[in-house]
C-alpha cells in the first residue's frame, strides 16, 4: 500500500499512514491536537542519476565529439593546402 502524508491545518503536525488509493484520511480530526482537520500533503519525490551514464549521454557530448572531429579534419585540410602552396611556389616543404 502507498504511504500518504497528512498535515493538520491547526497545529501543522504531519501524520504518515499507509492505505489504499481509494481510502482517504482527509477531513478527519488531528490525532495530536484533536482540533484541526487533516489535509493531504504532496509526497517528496526522489530519484537518482547514474553519473557515468549521464556523462556519456549528456547533450553536449555529441557537440564536443563533432567539434573534435571537425578540428582534426580542418587541421588535415590546412596541411594539404599548405603543402600544395609550397609545391606551386617551388619551395617544397622540407
Amino acid at each position: 500500500m502507498p504511504k500518504y502524508m497528512y498535515e493538520c491545518e491547526n497545529c501543522h503536525a504531519v501524520h504518515a499512514t499507509h492505505h489504499s488509493m481509494a481510502e482517504s484520511r482527509e477531513k478527519e480530526k488531528c490525532e495530536k491536537c484533536e482540533k484541526g482537520i487533516l489535509f493531504k500533503k504532496l509526497s517528496n519525490i526522489s530519484f537518482s542519476v547514474d553519473k557515468q551514464q549521464y556523462s556519456e549521454t549528456r547533450p553536449g557530448a555529441i557537440v564536443d565529439s563533432t567539434i573534435l572531429d571537425l578540428h582534426d579534419e580542418l587541421q588535415s585540410e590546412k596541411e594539404k593546402l599548405k603543402n600544395n602552396l609550397w609545391k606551386e611556389e617551388g619551395l617544397e616543404n622540407e
